[in-house]
């Protein structure tokens, strides 16, 4: 389950790594009810998952935790989502998601240049999501 809705001053990050069948899944996204949906659909298809709801606790996450992917809301109330990409990409070989309601053409080359591996618009089904993680992770992703 996830730590998430918590105040961002309470971030508690997993420690030890819980034995998965696949990758561990950062959720980074504003809304609570799509976050915990996300992370239940990810912990079911054999991921651990963890949600953030802004950039720099998805920043501090990734820092501390070592996901394997990112989902990633575009509209952050803290960053651009091309920028978090970025700097996620810098700060490790992560791959990244791309989500939003939005289909600003604009936004979503600016999120490929950024280095994502995918885009997804919402809403998304979940065997979307799950191919898309595929994709991105490799075959050893599939549940």
């Amino acid at each position: 389950m996830s730590q998430y809705p918590r105040p961002t001053t309470e971030l508690t990050i997993p420690r030890a790594r819980v034995e998965t069948r696949f990758g561990r899944v950062l959720v980074v996204e504003t809304n609570p009810a799509m976050a915990e949906l996300a992370v239940l659909v990810l912990t079911k298809a054999g991921h651990e998952a963890f949600a953030t709801a802004t950039a720099h606790d998805a920043l501090t996450v990734s820092q501390q935790w070592h996901p394997d992917l990112v989902l990633l809301e575009l509209s952050l109330p803290d960053f651009s989502g091309a920028n978090l990409c970025r700097q996620l990409r810098r700060q490790a070989e992560v791959q990244v998601i791309a989500s939003s309601l939005d289909s600003d053409p604009d936004e979503i080359s600016a999120i490929y240049a950024a280095g994502a591996c995918a885009y997804l618009p919402k809403p998304f089904r979940v065997s979307a999501l799950l191919d898309r993680i595929h994709t991105c992770l490799g075959p050893t992703a599939r549940a």
